[in-house]
C-alpha cells in the first residue's frame, strides 16, 4: 500500500506527465486572411474615415509594438478563396480533439483577436456599413460579446469576393495582436479546444496548490511555502488572463476593475517568483549585497500598485516586464559568480547541486525572455506568445515542482540522518553514563574491601610486622585496581599507538617471569630463547600479566598456574600461541558469553578485590596487536589461549 509520504512525492509528477503529454498542439495551415497591415495613431483621435485611405505598413504573423499608449489600426484583407487552398483548417490529431459545431451558420465567419488582455477592439466592416459600432475587449462586458469565448471575436458575414476590414486596437498593456478569420463552425471547435486546454492548465495549478499545501502542513519549509505562494498567485493570474474573471465576475465588478486586477496580479506573480528564487539561493551562501539587489524586484508590486492607481498602467507594466528579465538574469549571475567562498568544514552543504539550480534558472531566463521581449517590442512575436498563460504556467511549475520535490526528498534523508545521529549520540551518552555508574559502583565497592582490611588491622593489636603486611597488601590491591582502570582508559582511546619491534622470546617473557613467583606459575616455553618475535612488548606484557593475575586470583590458593608457549600457525600467518590455565577456585567457571565484557565479574568472584577490567583490557590489546584471545574451558581447567602474529 502506498504511503502518504510516497504519494506526496510522486503524485505531482504523475499529473504533470499526463498534462504535458496532452498539451501539444498542431497548428492549422492558415486562415482566410491574405494580408495584414497596420497604421499607428499616436494621438488616438483619428476616425475610420480619416485613416481609411492613409498608407498602412504591411506585416506578417503577430503585430508586435511593445508597451505604448498609441492606438493601432489594422487592415485585414480577407480572401474566401483561401478556404479552398488550405490543406486543413482544423488541426488533425492533438488533444483535446476539435469537435465541430453542428449549428448551421455556414454563411458566417468569425474574426478572432488575441490575446485576451487587449483592452478595446473596434471592428469596421464595409460589408455592414449600417451596423452600430461593434466593440469588444477586456474592458467590455463578456455578455455583450458577439462570439462568446475566452478570446475576443466578431461574427462577420461571408463574402464571395476578397474584401478589407479594419480593427481599431488600444491596450494599456503590451500591443501584441494576433488576428485570424475562420468559418464559424471551425472557429467554435478551435475555441472549445482552447477552453479545455486552459481548464487543464488551471487544474494543474490548482493541483500544485493542494500538493504544496500538504507538503507545507507536513513540514513548514520556507521554500515549500514560497512555492505555494507562487502557485496561488499564478492560479489567480492565469484564471484572469484567460478571461474567467470577465465571464464569471463581470456582473459583480466592472470590466475596467478586472483589467486593473489582472495587471496587479502580474506584479504579484513576479514577487512570488522572486521570493521562491531567493529562498533557493539562500542555501548557497550568496553575497549579501547581490541578494539585496533583488529586493526592489520582489517588492516592486508596491510601487507598481501605486502607479496603477495613479493611472500609469502602461508605465507600471513595462517596468514590471523589464525588471522581471533583469531579476532572473541577476539570479543566474549570482549562481555563476556571486557565492561566497566559505570554509568547507563549517559550511552546510546545499541540498541540491548548484548546477541543477543554475540550469533551472537559465531555463526560466530564456523562457521569460522569449515571452517578455516580444511584449516589450524588442523582438517579433510568434504564435507561442499567444499561449503565454499555458507556457508561463506549465513550464515554470514543472521546474519548480521538480526543485521542491528533489529538495524535499533530500531534506527528508538529511533529517532522518540527523535523527539517526542524534539517536546514536543519545545511545552513546547513555552507554557512557551507564559505564560511569558501573565504574563508580565498582570503584567504591572494590576499594572498600582493602581499606576495610587495613582499618581493621590498624585497630587490632597486631605485631608491627603483621600490620605492615596487611597495609602493603591493601595498597597493592588498590594499586592493581587503579592500574586496570588506566589500562581500560587506554583501550577506549582511539589514538592508542601500537609500536612493533623485534625482540627475542627470552626478552619478551623476561619481565613477566620475573614478576610472578615460580612457586605459583609454571612456565613451559618451547621456542628457542633467541627466536625473534615482532610485537609491541609493552602491550603484550599487559595482556600476559592480566591473564596470569586473573588466574592466580581465582585459582585455589595452593594451585599452580600453567603458562605454555609454542609456535602456532593459522591459515595465513605464523604466530605465537600462549596458553594460561588454572583449576577453578571458589568463584567457579566464568560465563563464556560475558567473560570479556567491561566490568563483568562472576557472581562468586566478589570475594576477591577486582575491577572486572582485566580480561576486557587483555582481549582489546590482543586485537590491537593483530591477534586474538579466546576462552576454552575444559572439565577441570579454566583455559585462555592468546595467539599473536610474529
Amino acid at each position: 500500500m502506498m504511503s502518504k509520504g510516497h504519494f506526496l512525492r510522486t503524485a505531482p509528477f504523475v499529473v504533470l506527465g499526463v498534462v504535458l503529454f496532452l498539451l501539444p498542439l498542431r497548428l492549422w495551415a492558415g486562415d482566410l486572411i491574405e494580408s495584414r497591415a497596420y497604421f499607428k495613431d499616436p494621438t488616438g483621435k483619428l476616425t475610420f474615415n480619416e485613416i481609411r485611405d492613409l498608407p498602412f505598413t504591411p506585416y506578417t504573423g503577430i503585430l508586435t509594438a511593445g508597451f505604448t499608449q498609441s492606438v493601432y489600426w489594422i487592415r485585414l484583407r480577407i480572401d474566401p478563396a483561401l478556404a479552398d487552398s488550405r490543406s486543413a483548417v482544423v488541426p488533425a490529431g492533438g488533444f483535446p480533439p476539435a469537435i465541430h459545431d453542428q449549428s448551421d451558420r455556414s454563411d458566417e465567419w468569425v474574426l478572432r483577436v488575441r490575446p485576451p488582455f487587449l483592452d478595446r477592439i473596434e471592428l469596421f466592416d464595409p460589408l455592414e456599413p449600417d451596423r452600430l459600432r461593434r466593440v469588444t475587449g477586456n474592458i467590455t462586458p463578456w455578455l455583450d460579446s458577439e462570439f462568446r469565448s475566452l478570446n475576443h471575436a466578431f461574427v462577420i458575414p461571408r463574402s464571395n469576393e476578397p474584401r478589407d476590414v479594419w480593427l481599431r486596437v488600444s491596450a494599456t498593456s503590451t500591443m501584441l495582436v494576433g488576428v485570424d478569420v475562420l468559418p464559424y463552425g471551425e472557429m467554435r471547435a478551435i475555441e472549445k479546444r482552447q477552453e479545455i486546454l486552459n481548464a487543464l492548465d488551471l487544474a494543474l495549478a490548482l493541483f500544485f496548490i493542494i500538493w504544496a499545501a500538504f507538503l507545507f502542513a507536513v513540514r513548514s519549509d520556507r521554500l515549500v511555502g514560497a512555492f505555494l505562494l507562487v502557485a496561488v498567485a499564478s492560479f489567480f493570474y492565469a484564471s484572469n488572463y484567460v478571461g474567467y474573471y470577465r465571464i464569471f465576475l463581470g456582473e459583480i465588478f466592472s470590466a475596467a476593475w478586472l483589467d486593473r486586477a489582472h495587471s496587479f496580479l502580474l506584479m504579484l506573480m513576479l514577487a512570488a517568483y522572486m521570493l521562491f528564487n531567493r529562498r533557493i539561493l539562500a542555501d548557497y551562501s550568496p553575497r549579501p549585497w547581490m541578494m539585496r539587489v533583488l529586493l526592489p524586484v520582489q517588492y516592486y508590486f508596491v510601487l507598481g500598485g501605486l502607479l496603477l492607481l495613479s493611472g500609469y498602467e502602461t508605465v507600471a507594466l513595462s517596468i514590471n516586464t523589464v525588471i522581471a528579465i533583469f531579476g532572473q538574469a541577476w539570479i543566474c549571475l549570482i549562481l555563476l559568480c556571486g557565492l561566497k567562498s566559505t570554509d568547507q568544514r563549517v559550511q552546510r552543504k546545499p541540498l541540491l547541486p548548484r548546477v541543477w539550480v543554475l540550469t533551472y534558472s537559465l531555463i526560466l531566463l530564456f523562457l521569460f525572455g522569449g515571452l517578455a521581449l516580444p511584449a516589450l517590442g524588442w523582438i517579433e512575436a510568434t504564435q507561442t506568445s499567444l499561449y503565454r498563460s499555458i507556457i508561463q504556467g506549465t513550464v515554470p511549475f514543472s521546474l519548480m515542482a521538480a526543485i521542491v520535490h528533489l529538495r524535499n526528498r533530500r531534506l527528508e534523508k538529511e533529517q532522518q540522518l540527523q535523527v539517526a545521529r542524534a539517536e546514536q549520540a543519545a545511545a552513546a551518552e547513555k552507554r557512557r553514563r551507564e559505564e560511569s555508574e558501573q565504574f563508580l559502583a565498582m570503584l567504591t565497592h572494590e576499594i572498600r574491601t582493602p581499606l576495610t582490611v587495613m582499618a581493621y588491622a590498624a585497630k587490632t593489636d597486631l605485631p608491627d610486622g603483621q600490620l605492615g603486611e596487611h597495609v602493603k597488601s591493601g595498597i597493592r590491591e588498590i594499586d592493581e585496581l587503579i592500574e586496570r582502570c588506566v589500562q581500560a582508559d587506554r583501550v577506549d582511546q582511539a589514538s592508542l599507538q601500537v609500536v612493533l619491534s623485534k625482540a627475542t622470546v627470552q626478552a619478551v617473557f623476561h619481565s613477566s617471569r620475573a614478576r610472578f613467583s615460580e612457586d605459583r606459575v609454571q612456565w613451559q616455553i618451547e621456542p628457542p630463547p633467541d627466536a625473534l618475535v615482532s610485537t609491541d612488548i609493552t602491550l603484550f606484557e599487559v595482556v600476559l600479566n592480566n591473564l596470569i593475575d586473573n588466574a592466580l586470583k581465582y585459582a585455589p590458593a595452593d594451585a599452580t598456574v600453567k603458562v605454555d608457549v609454542l609456535f602456532s600457525n593459522n591459515s595465513t600467518k605464523q604466530g605465537l600461541l600462549v596458553r594460561v590455565s588454572n583449576p577453578p577456585g571458589p568463584a567457579g567457571f566464568p560465563d563464556p558469553t560475558r567473560l570479556f565484557q567491561k566490568y563483568y565479574r562472576a557472581p562468586r568472584a566478589h570475594i576477591k578485590t577486582g575491577s572486572g577490567l582485566g580480561l576486557y583490557v587483555a582481549r582489546s590489546f590482543a586485537h590491537r596487536l593483530g591477534g586474538q584471545l579466546d576462552y576454552h574451558p575444559t572439565n577441570g581447567l579454566v583455559l585462555f589461549e592468546l595467539w599473536l602474529p610474529i
